[in-house]
């Protein structure tokens, strides 16, 4: 199925739609002939920084228990998964941004369908009823630009996601495609790179991004997400990195995860 995802791009199917094409059947792993009914999904992520005036529990405060409910009081029904993962530490130098946001939708229509219901006016009303806190603009508060792109995850070892509890510690390492190689080649090498500094976690996910018309190129082109194993310790440094991938930073995240099935 990777010949499959490379002769899609190779042809010029770009998109969204490339990979909604190809299904499940983006990636090949052992984790997912273990569990065959997870299916790749299909999410948002933002990169959000606080107003600069706000402390950081201010900002999670405000973030937790105003922002998100006022967001899911209209969209609840079209998502899987709305987690903030709020950056804890990074291990690669300074980063400027303080959450990382995830939307993880039903399926496509959903996704569109929300990103509609989010800019009209009835939504705009109740997301003001609770504005940010703080006086001064944070370098990046928005949901627009390199900044929110929508990606495809995939399961590469251990169980497939559920519910993460409230302050749920997790790792992303931040990754970039250089320009000589090709998509298809950097989503192989980002794979087996995942797959391979995850060993022993409880759990690892690939998050590729999509190429999508409506916005400028990604601010990374790809997330490792890791759970480590109770008791383990992060990851620290990127190790052997394969050719054609960058790893821009390692960040521990605290997440708090909204229990849509509750």
């Amino acid at each position: 199925m990777i010949t499959s995802r490379r002769r899609l791009l190779q042809n010029g199917m770009t998109g969204v739609g490339a990979l909604t094409a190809l299904g499940s059947g983006l990636f090949t792993t052992q984790a997912q002939a273990e569990a065959p009914a997870q299916r790749a999904a299909l999410s948002t992520l933002v990169f959000l920084s606080k107003r600069l005036d706000a402390s950081t529990a201010d900002y999670r405060k405000w973030y937790i228990e105003h922002h998100a409910p006022d967001f899911l009081s209209f969209g609840r029904p079209y998502l899987k998964r709305y987690a903030q993962n709020f950056v804890d530490k990074a291990y690669m130098g300074d980063v400027d941004f303080d959450c990382i946001s995830e939307f993880q939708y039903l399926d496509e229509t959903s996704r569109e369908a929300l990103l509609k219901l989010n800019a009209s006016p009835e939504a705009v009303k109740i997301l003001a009823e609770h504005p940010n806190i703080g006086s001064q603009p944070g370098p990046h508060e928005d949901h627009g630009g390199s900044r929110t792109f929508t990606v495809r995850e995939q399961l590469l070892a251990g169980r497939p996601r559920g519910y993460d509890e409230a302050g749920t510690r997790k790792q992303a390492i931040l990754i970039r495609r250089q320009r000589a190689t090709t998509a298809g080649d950097f989503a192989d090498a980002v794979q087996s790179y995942g797959a391979s500094i995850g060993q022993g976690a409880e759990r690892v996910a690939f998050d590729l991004s999509l190429p999508e018309e409506d916005r400028p190129a990604p601010l990374f082109d790809a997330l490792i997400q890791i759970w480590p194993a109770k008791g383990a310790g992060p990851v620290t440094s990127p190790g052997t990195v394969p050719d054609g991938v960058e790893v821009a930073n390692i960040i521990d995240l605290v997440s708090y995860e909204a229990n849509l099935g509750a």
